[in-house]
């Protein structure tokens, strides 16, 4: 082989080598670039995910604070604390002491709320009014037991 033409073949190779290592570079930045774009995603949904945590467990405990106080009914804070459970622990259905706010839910579900409820006429929301005091008259004292546990749940330190 001539001498050209070794020269000529070792010039290709360079110039493969240097455009390969620039598109293997061009990859790596991408790659790196992907991998930073998808860390602050996640950073951003823990972050989210921590604000909702805490809204639910301030929720839990203004709802009970408001039902030991009276401010609340037991229906209303049951079917509230029953919802918002689902998003703390929704485990917590299974336990016995909190399986009041189920039930309650579970008492009420019949009944009409917002819309429908201000679309009934007298007599019907009489009816359902009776309901709901016999409820709470029968579960009332259960309910705010089960209140009080939640607060005690809620204001341990979590791990």
């Amino acid at each position: 082989m001539s001498e050209t033409v070794i020269y000529s073949l070792i010039a290709i190779g360079v110039i493969a080598i240097i455009g390969l290592s620039i598109y293997i570079y061009r990859q790596y930045r991408f790659i790196k670039t992907k991998q930073a774009q998808q860390r602050e995603q996640l950073a951003r949904l823990e972050a989210q995910r921590q604000e909702k945590y805490t809204y639910v467990v301030d929720s839990l405990k203004i709802l009970a604070h408001a039902l030991q106080e009276e401010q609340v009914g037991p229906v209303e804070a049951s079917i509230r604390i029953r919802s918002l459970l689902d998003y703390y622990d929704a485990s917590l259905h299974q336990q016995a002491e909190y399986q009041v706010f189920d039930e309650v839910f579970r008492e009420t579900e019949h009944i009409p709320i917002l819309e429908a409820w201000k679309a009934l006429d007298r007599k019907t929301r009489r009816k359902f009014e009776r309901d709901i005091e016999q409820i709470e008259q029968a579960r009332g004292d259960a309910v705010k037991a089960a209140a009080k546990q939640l607060l005690v749940l809620l204001n341990q330190p979590r791990h």
